[in-house]
């Protein structure tokens, strides 16, 4: 009899345990919800949408014979291959051309001056897919916007010092698409569109960003979703990556992008003016 009620007692003290631990567990969960996390989250996707549309833009280029780039800057139009990359056309201002990429070179720790010591090289590069080529008469500056079909980014950072290279692809498969229904635990249905893949280690890496997927036991490492992110209150990192990189970065080569356009156009502008210059020329004589 003594042995029975012992293991009773014993069962129902594991079961209040048991009960115990799912609560608080649950607990947890709720504590981690942040409705203030959310809201500035639906700030930054509009911000995200607003950059990505602003990129529709940049057709003008498509068309645009480019004489001058900023330092460092490598400009390159085509259309995207079997791979899945833009490969660059002959015909840089072809119609049919439906790809740009803009990258940019630098050398390590150049924001110090030391680019002449040959600490390590960087390169980041961002391309535009549209899905369509040009749809003008021809005229760079009256091309209409056009509908991108997806926007990769890229970065590797080799550095020479530590024996260390970075290398990071961001894929956003559909720009346009809005990101409506997003919890503290899961993104919304934009951030399961965009693609993170992430190494680093020593010279040797091998970089697969097209196949290498994150394991369990080493999150962030190799290929995931943003959707997967978490963002809750006391872990925003969903905030802090749209907030810390994305957006300024989307800001950036929109800007890149359109400053290269305006100064091939001023250029092009240019002639009309040595032209008229010329006409003055041949009234002295």
């Amino acid at each position: 009899m003594k042995w029975i009620t012992t293991t009773l007692i014993l069962f129902f003290t594991f079961s209040l345990s048991a009960q115990g631990g799912a609560n608080v567990e649950e607990d947890v969960y709720a504590y981690q919800k942040s409705e203030s996390v959310l809201k500035s989250e639906e700030g930054f996707d509009a911000k995200i949408k607003e950059l990505n549309d602003k990129l529709r833009r940049h057709t003008v280029l498509l068309r645009q014979k480019i004489i001058a780039l900023p330092a460092k800057t490598i400009l390159t139009k085509g259309k995207e291959n079997s791979n899945g990359d833009c490969e660059e056309a002959k015909d840089q201002t072809a119609s049919d051309n439906t790809c740009i990429k803009l990258e940019v070179f630098d050398f390590q720790d150049s924001e110090w001056g030391l680019s002449d010591l040959g600490l390590g090289s960087r390169a980041k590069y961002m391309t535009i897919f549209y899905q369509s080529g040009s749809k003008g008469t021809g005229d760079p500056m009256r091309e209409p916007p056009g509908d991108i079909k997806k926007i990769v980014f890229s970065s590797t950072a080799r550095d020479f010092k530590s024996n260390v290279v970075n290398h990071i692809t961001i894929e956003d498969a559909q720009p346009a698409g809005d990101n409506k229904g997003v919890t503290n635990f899961d993104g919304g249905p934009h951030d399961e569109q965009v693609t993170i893949y992430y190494k680093n280690g020593f010279p040797t890496i091998w970089i697969d960003p097209k196949g290498e997927i994150e394991s369990i036991s080493q999150k962030g490492v190799g290929k995931y979703k943003l959707k997967v992110v978490e963002n809750t209150k006391t872990h925003p990192i969903r905030n802090t990556m749209k907030k810390g990189f994305i957006i300024k970065n989307l800001d950036y080569f929109n800007k890149l992008f359109a400053n290269i356009a305006d100064t091939n156009e001023r250029y092009a502008l240019k002639k009309y003016k040595e032209s008229g210059d010329y006409m003055k020329s041949i009234l002295k004589y």
